[in-house]
């Protein structure tokens, strides 16, 4: 609050004042006002969707750990004098920073980009923890339910990063990100059904269906709307997996309008389900014909 006082300056010695009366004195009337115009300020929207989210308190105060940094990976560990390895347990490539754990590594981008592409987060900048959490879209979609899913998401993937990196230190067992894709999806349909009762359940648009059936969250909702489901969009589509010993590319290119903003996504999986790559992106401006031309592109520069 002493930050925000106005010294008025003239000429003479210099002298600690308060506010704007001449006296300069403290004014317990002028403090209360300067009290309430500092509550009128918007905290960062970041910390209030945080403390608003309806999720697990134990993951909300490990997120707030995150975003003051103060997570002991290796090198937050070092700074209080005590040394030990720098490797970067999930991937033994880099050291070990909370930056890379939460949001560089390979086995954590894989995660992030698997939702990424559920939710169709193509215009994200992941280029640092704080972007890639402050620029996860909240209210794109009108559905309450799969809001709610959305907002979870990202903690959840903090959260079960940091417990598998525990669980490589102290317990030298490791778990591959497809196991922790399934174990994200069944803790979102746990928590978003523990409180769907109290969200009110309006008809999901076709794209929200599409979501839902990949979060496997379509059974949370009454019989009446599922039904209106199969006629907004007939073509919900599933994996299926491939021949033993191979694997299987699934692209997908669309435009908002034709010509329109398009983005296009793939991901490559094995025969198990395994995930082995993923792509994503947003186009600019194209057809629905050019975003699916360029989702194969980039399938075919993989592959080759």
């Amino acid at each position: 609050m002493l930050e925000q006082r106005k010294i008025l300056v003239s000429r003479g010695h210099d002298q600690l004042r308060w506010g704007k009366n001449n006296e300069g004195t403290y004014n317990l009337k002028e403090a209360k006002l300067l009290l309430l115009e500092l509550d009128s300020q918007a905290p960062d929207r970041i910390w209030k969707n945080l403390w608003k989210l309806q999720g697990w308190m134990k993951i909300k105060l490990f997120m707030w750990l995150v975003l003051k940094r103060k997570i002991m990976t290796s090198d937050n560990i070092r700074k209080r004098g005590v040394l030990g390895p720098s490797s970067f347990p999930l991937c033994e490539v880099q050291e070990e920073t909370m930056e890379h754990l939460l949001n560089n590594c390979i086995f954590t981008s894989i995660l992030w980009d698997s939702f990424s592409s559920i939710f169709q987060q193509f215009d994200g900048d992941n280029g640092s923890l704080f972007n890639t959490l402050t620029n996860w879209r909240k209210n794109f979609l009108d559905n309450e339910v799969l809001s709610l899913a959305l907002a979870l998401t990202p903690s959840f993937i903090i959260w079960n990063v940091w417990k598998e990196r525990n669980n490589i230190i102290f317990k030298n067992a490791k778990k591959s990100p497809q196991y922790f894709y399934d174990l994200i999806l069944k803790q979102i349909k746990e928590t978003v059904g523990t409180v769907v009762r109290n969200l009110p359940m309006k008809p999901p648009s076709s794209i929200e269906w599409r979501i839902l059936y990949k979060l496997e969250l379509q059974g949370i909702f009454p019989q009446g709307l599922v039904k209106k489901a199969s006629i907004l969009d007939p073509e919900l589509d599933f994996w299926h997996p491939s021949h033993k010993g191979f694997s299987k590319f699934n692209i997908y290119g669309a435009s908002k309008g034709n010509l329109g903003t398009a983005g296009h996504e793939g991901v490559l999986r094995d025969n198990n389900g395994m995930i082995l790559f993923i792509f994503h992106g947003h186009l600019g401006k194209a057809t629905n014909n050019m975003a699916e031309l360029m989702a194969m592109e980039q399938c075919l520069e993989f592959l080759v």
